[in-house]
């Protein structure tokens, strides 16, 4: 395995820092490549060994930290930050980065198959891509990505402790900390359009006002997204709200081994509820931890991502499923 430092440059002059993984034997290179959009307050070098992984198949694999977070603190006002800009000004950035320097100049690939890997919030932020930029994926893959409205989170306990954390805490915690919010390493002015969004019924599509609809991209391109069952995080109902957001269809399937998640292959939009044993293990931030998933997921679902890149010429079927 080979690894790269990168400075990448947004179109604003905001930098990002990033890492690129890439096949150590110039002969295993390959087109597919990974762009993993990291959780809210998870660093960058939390995916790294997931990163690593990939390579052994021949992916390439682009880590990162938002700008204001982590290594992409530096430099950057605060007070001037949005969370619209992680994804209409940060995605893109990283975007142009694999297909202006990542294929040509390190890989020397004539093509580049990007599937965007999100965790959490980084799924939510295509909502705020530049249409033409997200023509650039191959295909979508979120783990445990959600709409963050408090009502779909179940009742009772759960609900109750969303809207103490979106009315009380976090807003308890953006005024004291002005500038930053220690418990998450996350800019405050981040953590205020966060917790405001959750209050609003349609999410980020309400309180920032998006006209666009990514569906008529994502509606094109594979999209599989993946609920763990007990993530309080991101609950079924707040998954499938997202996923149906971006697919305009219906389509669930149960998963309790990772070993049959080829079954689910040919479904070109499919959000894959993952449940029973193997979900108490992933909750909401193990499916990237090497101790509990390697041996249990990693292989069967980097397999199942090289499917989803050899078989691109897949058109969206014309039909709705429903199966709950």
């Amino acid at each position: 395995m080979a690894k790269r430092s990168c400075i990448i440059v947004c179109l604003d002059g905001v930098t990002l820092n990033a890492t690129l993984f890439f096949p150590e034997d110039n002969t295993k290179y390959s087109s597919n490549c990974v762009l993993i959009s990291p959780a809210m307050g998870v660093p960058s070098n939390f995916y790294f060994d997931f990163a690593t992984h990939l390579t052994t198949f021949g992916f390439s694999c682009l880590c990162f930290d938002y700008r204001g977070c982590f290594s992409s603190k530096n430099g950057v006002n605060n007070s001037m930050l949005s969370l619209r800009d992680w994804g209409a000004k940060d995605i893109p950035a990283l975007l142009d980065y694999l297909e202006k320097v990542v294929k040509t100049e390190i890989l020397g690939v004539n093509d580049l198959k990007i599937i965007y890997l999100s965790h959490s919030i980084g799924g939510q932020l295509l909502s705020f891509c530049p249409l033409n930029y997200l023509e650039k994926l191959s295909a979508v893959v979120s783990i445990a990505s959600q709409s963050g409205y408090y009502g779909l989170w179940p009742l009772v306990l759960p609900r109750l402790t969303m809207l103490v954390y979106w009315y009380l805490l976090l807003p308890l915690y953006c005024k004291i900390y002005k500038n930053n919010v220690p418990m998450l390493k996350v800019p405050s002015k981040v953590v205020t359009d966060w917790y405001s969004s959750g209050r609003c019924e349609n999410y980020i599509f309400d309180y920032f006002k998006i006209t666009t609809n990514p569906s008529s991209v994502l509606s094109n391109i594979p999209v599989t997204f993946f609920s763990i069952e007990n993530d309080f995080y991101a609950p079924f109902t707040a998954v499938n709200w997202l996923f149906k957001k971006y697919t305009n269809i219906q389509n669930v399937k149960s998963l309790t081994n990772f070993n049959d998640l080829m079954k689910y292959k040919d479904d070109f939009h499919v959000l894959v509820s993952v449940e029973g044993l193997i979900a108490k293990k992933i909750g909401h931030f193990n499916f990237f931890r090497e101790k509990i998933s390697k041996e249990l997921i990693w292989n069967d679902f980097i397999i199942y991502l090289q499917y989803l890149l050899e078989n691109l010429e897949r058109k969206n079927p014309p039909f709705t499923i429903s199966k709950l």
